[in-house]
């Protein structure tokens, strides 16, 4: 699976979950890994999700980052395999596949 064409747009896409509001940043745009940071600033508790994706071999780890440490964080998925219709373009890749599994590890209350 190579990285969907135009992946860079993206960045900065906002979205709401639950009555909070979500922003996505790209990083490393040559690799394709996502991040998802809670707006609401009433969320101190919700540390940035880094979604680290090996399209190559089209699998992603998740981490729970502590705000301003970078990747250093816990582990809380390693080798999930993507699911490509969930990837396929921009809407898939939001409205599916990130706020799905940001909804899952609220649930969870992984965060």
């Amino acid at each position: 699976m190579n990285i969907p064409q135009n992946f860079e747009k993206i960045d900065g896409v906002k979205f709401d979950l639950n009555g909070n509001g979500y922003r996505i940043e790209a990083d490393n745009i040559e690799i394709g890994d996502a991040w998802v940071y809670c707006d609401n600033h009433m969320a101190d508790n919700f540390w940035p999700l880094c979604f680290d994706i090996d399209w190559q071999n089209g699998r992603y780890d998740l981490i729970k980052c502590q705000p301003g440490m970078g990747r250093d964080g816990t582990i809380l998925a390693t080798g999930v395999p993507l699911i490509k219709h969930l990837v396929r373009d921009m809407d898939s890749f939001i409205n599916t596949f990130l706020k799905d599994t940001v909804r899952t590890v609220i649930t969870h209350k992984s965060i």
